[in-house]
């Protein structure tokens, strides 16, 4: 009941800020089905890596311009990256730095598209912070933050008018919502389905209805996913005024676990459909960015361990299990303090509280269970 009353609060946040009205939210266990297979977890990316920087700049030379630009270029992607790790009360006490001060914090840049002329440079720059360095900053701030990436969540757009049912396709307003949508301040990192394989997805929805957990798993399975969200967006009107209304549900699918939840969103005088679609996408994958983030907020003195059994059935368990643990950012150190053929015995130190942590242990696909004694950590 926490877990559904916590939803219900952020769908109703969400509400606020996008103008929009919640219909309803519902919780639902899915132990039989699910859309997640057993999976290895490939790399996660770098919450510190900011990309799509676009700068362009005219100066007196192009020399200068590029200077200009990668400074701008590296403020840009700092104020992206605060975004990303903590919450708007929060970064209040964070200074504002100078270039240098901005400059020291980075470790790395990479140019894409660059284009020069006399006195103009463009190009959009990959920049990657220093995570030690960006830890102190906040520290000294007293900003809690994550750094802690979710695992990738496949999005399955739907628009349906008169009756008709439209997958992802290149002339879909609402799949081109989803795929302009900016989410480089997300820890949340989401994909789209190529749109050429739309046609035979949309068939099996009119069999089985777009909402179907057989559409999710199929796409899931095909792209290796472990989360899917389908958003059916429906076109309607307002029987009192006349105006035009967007509903939209959304069905989010994860391991074990199927939340639904229906919003009317009104469009605001001169707002085109593309406009209205284009809102909205926005602000739903923000909403699951947010409770993402704000569920695994920590600080720097905020350490805690955690003693932990894992029982194997063969050596390359304890491997996998390795390899998972040191993708988690907020785990610091890992201290193997027994193994055998049956088993491992380790300790953790780490950020945050044992319910954060059992909640990104389950990201990754490991779950946190308590025993008499102490936790035992499984593979999901």
């Amino acid at each position: 009941m926490i877990s559904n009353r916590f939803h219900q609060i952020t769908l109703l946040r969400m509400g606020r800020r996008a103008n929009a009205r919640l219909i309803g939210c519902v919780l639902c266990l899915v132990m039989a089905a699910s859309v997640a297979r057993a999976q290895d977890f490939g790399p996660v990316p770098n919450a510190y890596q900011i990309d799509d920087v676009a700068v362009d700049v005219t100066a007196s030379t192009a020399a200068i311009a590029r200077d200009v630009a990668i400074r701008h270029g590296q403020r840009r992607a700092l104020n992206i990256l605060l975004k990303r790790l903590t919450i708007a009360e929060d970064r209040r006490g964070i200074p504002t730095l100078d270039d240098a001060n901005v400059e020291a914090l980075v470790l790395s840049i990479q140019f894409k598209n660059e284009r020069y002329s006399s006195t103009r440079y463009i190009s959009d720059l990959t920049i990657i912070f220093n995570r030690e360095g960006v830890r102190r900053l906040l520290d000294i701030s007293g900003a809690r933050f994550s750094e802690t990436m979710a695992r990738p969540i496949l999005i399955l757009p739907y628009h349906q008018n008169a009756g008709l049912s439209v997958a992802w396709d290149d002339n879909s307003t609402w799949q081109a919502a989803w795929t302009n949508a900016d989410w480089r301040t997300s820890l949340v990192p989401f994909l789209l389905p190529e749109t050429d394989i739309g046609v035979s997805v949309n068939l099996l929805g009119t069999e089985l209805g777009v909402d179907s957990i057989e559409n999710a798993a199929m796409m899931a399975d095909l792209y290796g996913m472990s989360e899917t969200l389908t958003v059916i967006a429906r076109d309607s009107v307002d029987l009192f005024t006349g105006e035009a209304l967007l509903e939209v549900e959304t069905i989010r699918r994860g391991i074990g676990e199927e939340v639904r939840a229906i919003y009317v969103f009104e469009s605001k005088p001169g707002e085109s459909a593309a406009e209205l679609f284009a809102r909205v996408a926005q602000g739903v994958s923000q909403e699951i960015a947010y409770e993402w983030k704000v569920q695994s907020l920590v600080s720097l003195d905020q350490i805690s361990q955690l003693q932990a059994k894992f029982y194997l059935n063969s050596l390359d368990d304890w491997v996998r299990l390795q390899k998972r643990l040191a993708q988690i950012p907020v785990i610091k150190d890992i201290a193997l303090t027994e193994i055998s053929v049956s088993k491992a015995s380790i300790t953790l130190n780490y950020l945050g509280t044992p319910e954060q942590l059992s909640a990104t242990l389950q990201h990754y696909g490991v779950a946190m269970q308590p025993s008499e004694q102490h936790w035992v950590l499984l593979f999901q």
